[in-house]
């Protein structure tokens, strides 16, 4: 773990020291403008005043290279230097190079011509090989730096700084200036040490999870041997601390029935390898023995805890602060203060060991608060957190809950107590079940290992969370959920529990209404549609999870008149609110509302303008459907559906069927310049037509505006085989056609209106 505070204990020792920056405004570093200085602590050296500004009294010594996370390592050249100047401001040449400028500044070199004197290096500088550019992530680490703190003076402190300069540039803007960074505050050999822990005395000795007995301090190695003497010891709260004999004697209980144990305590202090000292209240100074000098991790002092076997289960005992002191430098005083808060538990956890928070909703990592009156709807989803206290399995049989648990009711527990490796189990119901032991909940890591009641320490937090998505029969009104704990007893006896319960309530799941208002549709085959519907979701009493941050979409689904999806035809839009939303296969999906709480009337028109429907009967289906993404509809059944019937006809400027087919025994789509090629053009005009053809080059994915000049005008002539209506084309293509895309379209006109039908080929 990195921090900014680090404290020299011992008299020699090793550090990694980390720098990291991010490049993530939009914008670059320029590489001229962009370096970045470590100056490397020496003794008898003073720092910049940018580095520190401090005069080390100790050495810190480099055992290899920077190591450098980042996708683009290539980017950063990085230097040593092993030069000896009167003075560190000759480690900054001020530019983004290693130009010493005839000596006048400290030369650098790399890491291969460094070798092994990586104990020599002075200072590490860093450049850019390019412009570091937007996004870029990079991590420096020092690994394994040694330091020496054999002569350092007692009850400093030290600040270590590296720092740099670049310049950021976003458009037409750029700033530049020095950066100061990664500042660290060296502590070294401390007069001034605080420790605070909670040890904790167990029925019988046992030892458990989750329960410490001992607190451990390490003492810095001064510059002198120091004698450490207990000089005061207050408690808080109505105990006794006793020696070390009293407690092994085996005190009878007091006569009121109460247990002795839960009165008194002992605790014992130790230095290094001394004997233990019971730290009592009317001992006057005793000493502990020598903090020694020349100790390379420094002297640990010891507090440890002695209860008597018989405990009941206290959350709180009391505390106790006992304070050392050793003589220091110019009359101060090395001070260890200590303070020590008391708990037992005994064979039975007690009321108030187990609590709970409710919350609607999926909280994983925990319920930091709970929700009084919580009520879901019944495909919403709730979480339970259960703080345990003072549990010993020994004392306890196998824990389940209790309640009333609808068919396939899916419920995850999460084993939060080490919230940084939080353990997940999962179980779902076979049936309708009102208890549920916790070993047959399976994690979710393998789906094998099945939760046991030993994975609880003595302090345990567990959340669960129901999730009645897929539920069946589910209990509406309100429900409980129970955690149970059944004590261990001797046969014939009565079982005691001890447990915790919580009660949401369950109401209706959310339901939509939708309602078209044509009963039977009707368009011309590439025209327009005019749908209008009316939406509504139901008032709810229950928080609806379930559909918490969802999109209402509506969908507009294609089929043939015997329920076979259709895809639309190419181009085909639906318009909404001013919008266009174009159809994709069979679907047409509408944005209508960013909230599932809806209630309104909507007119959407579908368009096929460019390409119809042929002439006949289809089906158009309108579904509602809710997802967390904005115009997109989710796996599973939608919220609501109406079927229509649609009937096409042929539109009233009808195209009169014209349609182009390319001569494919003589020719194909991929052709040279100057090709001829061959097509037949049909259609069902009867009026007198004029025919023409125009050709249109493909540029950055669309054609352009302009036609290209034909030279060679195209030839139409009758077609005297057929017995419909159509022509024969000849078009010759320009001989300085470049490679590329092109667009043949095909015109007829009567009486001034024009139809059209498009051809593409492909020169080579």
């Amino acid at each position: 773990m990195y921090t900014d505070v680090y404290t020299f204990i011992g008299t020699e020792g090793s550090v990694d020291y980390r720098i990291s920056f991010e490049n993530n405004k939009g914008g670059y570093i320029d590489q001229d403008k962009f370096f970045y200085i470590i100056e490397i602590p020496k003794e008898g050296t003073g720092l910049t005043e940018k580095g520190g500004n401090g005069v080390a009294d100790f050495s810190f010594l480099l055992t290899g290279p920077v190591s450098i996370d980042s996708v683009n390592k290539e980017l950063y050249d990085i230097r040593y230097s092993l030069s000896t100047p009167s003075n560190n401001e000759a480690f900054n040449n001020g530019s983004a190079n290693f130009d010493t400028n005839n000596q006048t500044y400290a030369e650098f070199v790399s890491a291969s011509e460094v070798g092994e004197r990586w104990k020599d290096v002075r200072c590490i500088k860093i450049i850019a090989t390019g412009n570091i550019p937007d996004g870029e992530k990079c991590t420096m680490t020092l690994n394994n730096i040694e330091w020496d703190a054999k002569s350092a003076k007692d009850n400093q402190t030290f600040e270590w700084i590296s720092y740099g300069m670049q310049k950021y540039v976003l458009g037409d803007r750029a700033s530049e200036g020095y950066t100061q960074a990664n500042s660290v505050n060296f502590s070294i050999h401390p007069y001034e040490i605080k420790k605070e822990a909670t040890l904790t005395g167990v029925v019988d000795g046992e030892a458990t999870i989750g329960t410490e007995t001992r607190m451990q301090i390490r003492i810095p190695s001064y510059l002198a041997d120091k004698e450490l003497k207990l000089v005061s010891v207050n408690k808080d709260g109505s105990f006794n601390l006793v020696s070390l004999d009293e407690i092994n004697k085996g005190t009878q209980n007091s006569s009121d029935g109460t247990l002795w144990g839960d009165k008194n305590f002992c605790l014992s202090a130790s230095l290094g390898e001394n004997r233990a000292q019971d730290i009592l209240t009317n001992l006057s100074s005793p000493s502990l023995g020598i903090i020694k000098s020349n100790s390379k991790k420094g002297t640990l002092l010891t507090v440890e805890l002695k209860c008597a076997p018989e405990l009941s289960t206290v959350l709180k005992v009391g505390s106790v602060t006992a304070v050392f002191e050793a003589e220091g430098d110019n009359n101060e005083k090395i001070r260890v203060t200590t303070v020590i808060n008391i708990r037992t538990v005994g064979r039975s956890m007690v009321a108030g060991d187990i609590t709970a928070r409710i919350k609607e909703g999926k909280w994983f990592e925990g319920v930091t608060e709970s929700k009084p009156n919580v009520a879901i709807t019944a495909d919403s989803a709730v979480s339970i957190q259960f703080d345990i206290s003072s549990y010993l399995k020994v004392y306890y049989g196998e824990p389940y809950l209790s309640g009333s648990f609808p068919k396939d009711l899916g419920i995850i527990m999460v084993n939060i107590t080490n919230a940084a490796v939080p353990q997940y189990y999962y179980y779902k119901t076979s049936g309708i079940e009102s208890k549920i032991m916790l070993n047959c909940f399976k994690s979710m890591k393998d789906g094998q290992t099945a939760f046991e009641k030993g994975f609880l320490g003595i302090d345990s937090n567990l959340v669960f969370v129901l999730d009645y998505a897929e539920t069946e029969g589910t209990f509406i009104g309100e429900n409980n959920f129970k955690l149970v704990f059944p004590q261990n007893v001797a046969e014939g006896q009565q079982i005691t529990e001890i447990s915790e319960e919580v009660i949401w309530n369950l109401s209706d799941k959310r339901k939509f209404q939708l309602a078209l208002e044509n009963t039977e549709l009707e368009m011309q085959s590439s025209k327009q549609l005019e749908l209008k519907a009316r939406i509504e979701s139901s008032i709810l009493t229950g928080n609806d999870t379930y559909h918490a941050g969802d999109f209402v979409t509506l969908a507009l689904m294609l089929f043939d008149k015997s329920g076979i999806a259709l895809n639309y035809p190419s181009g085909t839009v639906v318009t909404y609110e001013g919008v266009y939303y174009a159809a994709v296969e069979n679907k047409a999906l509408i944005p209508i509302a960013d909230k599932v709480d809806v209630k309104k009337e909507i007119t959407a028109v579908l368009s096929m303008n460019n390409w119809g429907l042929k002439e006949g009967e289809y089906q158009i289906k309108a579904q509602i459907y809710c997802s967390p993404l904005r115009g997109s509809i989710a796996p599973g059944n939608p919220e609501a559906e109406y079927l229509r019937k649609l009937r096409v006809i042929k539109n009233s400027d009808e195209d009169y069927g014209l349609s182009v087919s390319l001569d494919s025994e003589t020719n194909s789509r991929i052709v040279n310049e100057g090709a001829e090629l061959h097509f037949t053009l049909k259609y069902t005009a009867t009026e007198e037509s004029e025919f023409s053809a125009l050709l249109y080059a493909k540029k950055e994915q669309k054609y352009g505006d302009v036609p290209i000049n034909w030279i060679n005008l195209p030839e139409f002539k009758d077609n005297q085989l057929s017995n419909i209506q159509s022509k024969s084309v000849k078009i010759t293509l320009p001989t300085d056609l470049p490679a590329g895309t092109y667009r043949i379209l095909f015109i007829m006109e009567i009486e001034g209106k024009k139809y059209e039908v498009p051809y593409n080929v492909i020169v080579q």
